[in-house]
């Protein structure tokens, strides 16, 4: 399933968001995921950012608690795997891929995208399988699935798209390697 919950996150945070995440574009490592074109910075790898990344936890818990948990019903404690602030300049796509159900071992169970700017023209998140496609509208948060059947896509912009992207996965919980030493999954 995806969830769009319009005019979520407020318009001061998103401000602050951009303007502190657009003073490091280049600076970190190119897109490691081969999908998307534009700009990445990894804000809870930067501790230029930790405030930021501080905030961004503050409300990743709200959406967890509010929306996340009683769509998803996560079997275990959870946590998010840190946040990526990505800017689509005009012209840039993100082609189609599923965002997975691991990383770094761990186990996804859903993806969240905040949007932080409108976009008129272009600029869509596309789910083909499901047949939608999702308005870039700031302030939106959107939550889907990371497995396969969720595959997705960014269509090209005529204005620059920026959002930030993390994913909640079970805290502790992985795929490899079994239960912790503590007996618990």
């Amino acid at each position: 399933m995806i969830y769009e919950f319009p005019n979520y996150v407020d318009l001061g945070l998103i401000e602050e968001i951009k303007n502190q995440s657009r003073q490091y574009i280049g600076l970190g490592k190119k897109d490691m995921y081969f999908t998307r074109g534009g700009d990445t910075v990894e804000i809870s790898l930067m501790p230029e950012l930790k405030e930021l990344d501080n905030k961004l936890h503050n409300l990743m818990q709200k959406i967890q608690t509010e929306l996340v948990q009683d769509i998803f019903y996560p079997q275990h404690k959870s946590a998010d795997t840190g946040y990526q602030y990505h800017r689509y300049n005009v012209g840039d796509e993100c082609t189609i891929h599923a965002d997975g159900e691991m990383m770094d071992g761990l186990l996804r169970y859903a993806s969240v995208v905040i949007h932080l700017s409108t976009n008129d023209e272009g600029g869509e998140l596309v789910f083909p399988q499901q047949n939608k496609k999702i308005k870039t509208e700031e302030g939106k948060v959107v939550v889907f699935s990371p497995h396969g059947g969720y595959g997705h896509y960014v269509t090209p912009s005529s204005t620059p798209r920026e959002v930030v992207v993390t994913w909640f996965c079970y805290d502790g919980v992985t795929i490899i390697g079994g239960p912790k030493t503590d007996g618990t999954y």
